[in-house]
């Protein structure tokens, strides 16, 4: 911190970049330095600033799991639709880091829980893909639709099934999951043209959650 003042209190330009165009800013949200953040906003450091991979301090303090610093940077104006590599907002990227806590604060600010990243993917598949049940929880809580489908037709429901993660698809199931939809492009063995749930949980052999699915009403 005081090197970083004294290096400012020099004249250095508070948004200078290094090779990979990551600014001062940048660095301090993604180790989580709250005093370094507050200190570079007041001096005038652009929070929306990119890196040339698309990083963001936002993002940056999303990938950290750092909630605090996710809050001090939405406060003073950042982006959370400004984009990282592969089409990932700073709400994909705590999700799957796992960070339950600071997608309260993007979802407070107005971050779009259905937004899908470049590959076809909605926030709410993310987290079903990496089991992070605390975060499907947060998102379904946070208006993330049960049955996004996207071009593909492949439901949260359906990745579950095929995770076979019996809590998660309770949980999809209770929160109003359609147990027949069907997947309109399969892209591999995982995921086949015209698979339902169902389908899915009995060719990984997953039983348990094949007799949830039946008793939910699903019937191929």
């Amino acid at each position: 911190m005081a090197q970083m003042q004294a290096v400012l209190g020099q004249g250095a330009d508070v948004n200078g970049v290094d090779e990979s165009g990551n600014t001062a800013l940048i660095y301090a949200a993604r180790y989580g330095e709250g005093e370094a953040i507050a200190y570079l906003l007041a001096k005038g450091a652009d929070v929306n600033k990119q890196a040339q991979d698309g990083e963001t301090p936002l993002i940056a303090a999303s990938y950290g799991c750092d909630a605090k610093s996710a809050e001090i940077l939405l406060a003073h104006g950042a982006d959370y639709n400004l984009l990282y590599q592969h089409g990932w907002t700073a709400l994909a990227t705590a999700v799957v880091q796992g960070c339950n806590d600071s997608i309260q604060p993007l979802l407070a600010a107005g971050s779009d829980p259905n937004k899908e990243i470049a590959e076809g993917y909605p926030p709410l598949i993310l987290a079903v893909a990496k089991a992070h049940t605390a975060i499907v929880r947060t998102l379904l809580a946070g208006g993330a639709d049960v049955n996004y489908k996207g071009s593909k037709g492949i439901t949260p429901l359906i990745v579950a099934s095929h995770k076979g993660n019996l809590e998660i698809v309770k949980m999809l199931l209770n929160s109003g999951a359609a147990v027949d939809s069907r997947v309109i492009a399969g892209e591999n063995e995982a995921f086949r043209t015209g698979d339902t749930a169902l389908n899915v949980a009995r060719r990984n052999y997953h039983s348990d959650i094949e007799q949830i699915l039946l008793a939910a009403g699903a019937t191929e």
